[in-house]
């Protein structure tokens, strides 16, 4: 492609940016039906960016299709059943945070071009360092634009002297013409009122609030498309990280062995405190504070546990060689599926008792996520799985998946059957016993 094609396609894109960042702000960020105008603008992004890969012939990652996919599916989401109050500000995180990696995917700014070990950094590159470090990218483009078109300094002044002289010649046409029809009258009045509503206050503030915002949105952009490389080259951290290996496993055995006994400990005493109090019947606090306190503890330590596991794996040399590291490591992963299973009984006993609810439909696919993170970090013990792509994905599909549902109904159709199915037990027992017999 000519550099003067690649000016006058990235110049158009800084035009054209302006509008989706005013949409953004008018219609999501002070409007009250915000969930409705998702949908509009997640199709303007998408076809923006395809567009401009394609005129700039970016090819980018195949998984593109994936991220645009989702980010389609949760703004289709948010306009059938709007902000789902079990969800809350999660699903406004997830619908940007796809927005940005479906960018990152399409215009070629993954480290590996594809989801894989470099995620945070490549999440850190999108959010942070692009949009931020290109932030007046869009002003350098039209500047730039403008002063190589534009060289001619008669030429540029005698264009605005033309546009100037136009401009007048137009309002004394329309003046004088306005008063010698009533139809021209109104029809000019008409336009004058628009275009003074346009240039409201209200409107005004829109603009000047989308500005900041288009520039973030072209820095993300345009500042993907203007780079060769991503932000991260996979060989560099791969060259930091071999200078810093441990040279000793005694560390790394430690920690694990450590952290292991307490883990066990741990899980023995929840069993058995949890059995005890499942004998003497569970009151519905009781419950709930064993469930919720259960699945507040697992997301913490399965989190913790896989960030000490990836490091150990990272930084450790030949970590199948050592028999001590290996099977530290191999009975670490296993307390979090033990702790994984161990909530999924407390949430089940939770449910069986006092019904479902929409905070325990969500807590049961989360649980799900959790025990297969573990599962995979157990397995990755003993072949290589790329934990991050897989954990990272299923996550996002999972979350699209849930906020697609109609949570609220599907809860409220879940407990009537439940109702329905014991009322017929009792009602199966009171007809069975001798007492009705007689």
């Amino acid at each position: 492609m000519s550099a003067f094609k690649r000016t006058n396609v990235i110049f158009t894109a800084a035009i054209i940016s302006y509008f989706p960042a005013w949409y953004y702000v008018h219609e999501i960020v002070c409007s009250n039906t915000w969930s409705r105008g998702m949908l509009l603008f997640s199709i303007m992004y998408i076809g923006l960016i395809e567009l401009l890969c394609f005129l700039l012939d970016r090819k980018g990652s195949k998984e593109s299709i994936v991220w645009a996919l989702l980010y389609l599916l949760q703004s289709i989401a948010m306009y059938c059943w709007d902000m789902q109050s079990v969800l809350g500000f999660t699903q406004i995180l997830f619908w940007h945070l796809s927005a940005v990696y479906y960018a990152l995917a399409r215009c070629g700014g993954l480290s590996e071009n594809r989801t894989g070990r470099m995620l945070i950094a490549d999440l850190c590159a999108g959010i942070f360092i692009l949009p931020w470090k290109n932030i007046f990218l869009r002003i350098r483009t039209i500047a730039a634009y403008i002063s190589c078109v534009n060289q001619d300094i008669r030429k540029t002044a005698a264009g605005l002297l033309t546009a100037a002289i136009s401009l007048l010649c137009l309002i004394f046409v329309f003046t004088q013409l306005s008063q010698a029809s009533s139809s021209f009258a109104y029809l000019t009045d008409s336009a004058l009122r628009l275009f003074s509503r346009m240039l409201n206050i209200n409107s005004i503030l829109y603009i000047l609030f989308s500005l900041p915002v288009g520039m973030w949105l072209f820095g993300l952009i345009g500042g993907t498309l203007n780079r060769d490389d991503p932000v991260f080259s996979c060989e560099k951290i791969d060259q930091w990280v071999n200078t810093h290996q441990m040279c000793s496993f005694l560390p790394s055995s430690i920690l694990l062995i450590l952290l292991n006994a307490v883990y066990l400990l741990f899980f023995g005493l929840s069993v058995q405190e949890f059995l005890a109090a499942s004998s003497q019947g569970l009151s519905a606090p009781h419950a709930a504070s064993f469930a919720v306190s259960g699945f507040y503890q697992l997301c913490n330590m399965v989190i913790f546990n896989t960030m000490i596991l990836s490091v150990i794996g990272a930084f450790a040399k030949s970590k199948n060689s050592n028999s001590v590291l290996r099977t530290s490591s191999f009975v670490f992963s296993l307390c979090s599926i033990l702790f994984a299973l161990l909530d999924f009984g407390k949430l089940y006993t939770y449910i069986h008792l006092y019904g479902i609810t929409e905070r325990r439909f969500t807590a049961f696919f989360a649980l799900i996520w959790l025990l297969g993170l573990s599962i995979l970090m157990l397995i990755s013990q003993n072949k290589p799985v790329n934990v991050k792509r897989i954990a990272f994905l299923s996550l996002v599909i999972g979350f699209t998946v849930l906020s697609l549902f109609n949570i609220s109904s599907i809860v409220d159709a879940m407990n009537s059957r439940y109702t329905s199915d014991i009322n017929e037990v009792i009602h199966a027992n009171i007809a069975e016993s001798p007492k009705a017999n007689f």
